[in-house]
């Protein structure tokens, strides 16, 4: 039986194609206490299937430094190039993934949909 892929379009988000692209975010528990990011990276990973191997993937970024790891906060920068954390891609909706791990363990994920959107600066 196929994984079914559960998004929370809350969390969509749009990227100008081939630009810099910071997400400020702050990852609490339910409760609403902050998550504690101290030795923990960061995963995000979209792709057009989100079942398919990370090999895949058309963004795979990851970050280990957090702008106040104790209070739960962190900022995800994309850059504007071809790199694997670069927004240079093809228009359209991929899936997302974005994992807190430490120490090998998958502490939190959020999943959701990102949008390449198209760059009024550079597609006009």
């Amino acid at each position: 039986m196929a994984k079914r892929y559960e998004v929370d379009s809350a969390l969509d988000l749009e990227i100008p194609r081939d630009s810099i692209f910071e997400l400020p975010m702050t990852w609490e528990y339910s409760d609403g206490t902050a998550f504690d990011l101290t030795g923990c990276t960061v995963y995000f990973v979209a792709m057009t299937d989100p079942e398919a191997a990370i090999a895949s993937a058309i963004i795979n970024h990851y970050w280990s430094s957090h702008t106040s790891a104790t209070d739960g906060e962190t900022t995800m920068t994309l850059t504007a190039d071809t790199t694997n954390s670069g927004t240079d891609k093809a228009l359209g909706t991929y899936y997302y993934n974005m994992k807190v791990v430490k120490s090998g363990v998958n502490l939190a994920t959020k999943l959701g949909r990102v949008t390449i959107a198209p760059n009024p600066c550079k597609d006009a």
